[in-house]
């Protein structure tokens, strides 16, 4: 069925379709930077604990919060635990060694992290020395120094080769693509961290280095244990960076609320020319389950000292709307560049553009329809929702979701239209915030149901979002007013 053009309403930062996440950090982590980039079109703010002091996010979240709330425009804010990342031991000699392809050093466990020299490289992820193989690569600085395991000395030391010139710098990060190292999902930092960011009420957990279904387990148990309300339980995104975790993709995906599809580090741990297709079916499984998608890293590198993007980059983000990523992610480029607001508004032009032509490469109905006995009819009326935009008459879809999961149904075969999602929750306004074309409205229903429509028309008008006259297609899933669940109503404003 051929898709009408529809010209009657306009992209808006409260209806752009694809999110923005943005990372917050020294150029951008004050309230005048925090509000230009919501205005600009950020939808959720990344915090990074792997470079930030408690004071900083703690003023970070009081001015996103607040900030948001003036402008009225909804934004969510995702916590990035550091997770287990090895890095590069400290040396004796100076801040680093000069080395050359062929020679051989030692590679050892050192438990105060300290000791290198010319000839020794110390860790302190003993784990790692005890599951080295005979054969297996060790990459250093992003894959910048590579080296492979020649010998087993000790139980925890290796003799390595270097396999090209260079200099290893301490504290460099370490990479062991070919072994699963038995450490756990959460060092101590990361769950110091995690109470913290739960103290403040994050919205979204961003677990990393995530190898097993089990690691999303624990983290889920550990904020449980620590009193955090299920009922507000913040959402876990995991980062997809080790070929471990890809090839435990399905129960990794089943157990997370969201994915990350970090190409940074994962593009380390696997070899660079496999991770587009890599990107490709992460992006594909969660719009398969209904699960939310953040393509990230190096989206718009060249922008972090440059005011304009390489036409490559501008390829790289209309090419994660068309695989149908729920969110495209800002890093250094928000966090720490010259260009922050520009960064963000270009993601924002190009993702309004990319929309122009997202159903030549990605259409809802390719999607595979998994079927749910027990969900069967929110799903059936979640399709037929976005099935009616098609005619390109119907200018929005308005659901009531208490819980978000209707709105995250209809989000899953990825209309052309804005979903308002309307919910008297809080934490669940925050949370629908990353979720593709779903733009969240605080509301609570009426006593009726002709009451609840009417309200529904009202509050379309006075936020801006449709003008009267506009159709819309009216879902809802489970609602405790008759004759409203599982029904789908085609009316106007």
């Amino acid at each position: 069925m051929a898709v009408k053009e529809r010209t009657s309403v306009e992209p808006t930062v409260k209806t752009r379709l694809t999110k923005i996440v943005s990372t917050l950090g020294p150029a951008s982590r004050h309230t005048e930077g925090i509000r230009t980039l919501i205005a600009a079109g950020a939808n959720v703010f990344r915090f990074n604990y792997s470079h930030a002091e408690y004071d900083a996010l703690e003023r970070a979240y009081v001015d996103v919060r607040n900030i948001s709330k003036e402008l009225g425009l909804p934004v969510g804010i995702l916590s990035d635990l550091q997770g287990p990342k090895f890095r590069v031991g400290f040396f004796d000699c100076g801040e680093g060694i000069e080395i050359k392809a062929g020679q051989q050093l030692r590679f050892a466990y050192s438990e105060s992290n300290e000791g290198g020299n010319e000839g020794l490289i110390v860790c302190n992820v003993k784990p790692m020395f005890e599951a080295f193989e005979i054969g297996n690569t060790v990459l250093f600085d992003d894959g910048n120094i590579q080296m492979k395991v020649l010998s087993r000395t000790s139980s925890t030391e290796v003799m390595v080769e270097v396999l090209n010139d260079g200099e290893l710098k301490q504290r460099k990060g370490i990479n062991v693509p070919e072994i699963t190292i038995p450490v756990a999902a959460l060092s101590e930092k990361d769950k110091t961290d995690c109470l913290f960011a739960l103290k403040q009420g994050t919205d979204f957990m961003a677990l990393s280095f995530v190898q097993r279904p089990e690691d999303v387990i624990e983290l889920r148990d550990f904020m449980l244990a620590n009193g955090c309300d299920p009922a507000n339980l913040p959402k876990i995104i995991v980062k997809i960076e080790k070929p471990q975790a890809i090839e435990r993709i399905d129960a990794i995906i089943a157990e997370a609320d969201g994915v990350m599809v970090a190409r940074g580090d994962l593009g380390v741990e696997l070899p660079f020319e496999q991770v587009p297709a890599a990107q490709k079916m992460l992006i594909r499984k969660c719009m398969e389950v209904g699960k939310p998608v953040i393509t990230a890293t190096q989206m718009l590198e060249s922008m972090t000292s440059n005011p304009v993007p390489t036409r490559a980059e501008v390829s790289d983000i209309a090419n994660a709307v068309y695989d149908g990523s729920d969110a495209t992610m800002l890093s250094g480029e928000s966090a720490y560049g010259d260009y922050p607001k520009e960064s963000v508004e270009v993601m924002a032009k190009v993702q309004a553009e990319a929309r122009k032509h997202f159903n030549e490469f990605t259409r809802f109905d390719n999607v595979e329809y998994v079927e749910n006995v027990e969900n069967m009819a929110p799903e059936t009326v979640a399709r037929a929702a976005v099935e009616a935009t098609w005619s390109g008459d119907i200018e929005a879809i308005v659901c009531m979701s208490t819980s978000g999961a209707m709105a995250q149904r209809i989000s899953k075969y990825r209309p052309e239209v804005p979903i308002i999602a309307l919910t008297p929750s809080q934490t669940v306004f925050n949370q629908m915030t990353l979720l593709y074309a779903v733009h969240p409205v605080l509301f609570t229903p009426k006593k009726t149901t002709e009451d609840t429509l009417e309200a529904i028309r009202n509050e379309m008008i006075e936020s801006g979002i449709l003008a009267k006259g506009h159709a819309i297609a009216v879902c809802a899933g489970t609602t405790e007013l008759a004759g409203l669940s599982n029904s789908l109503l085609l009316t106007h404003v």
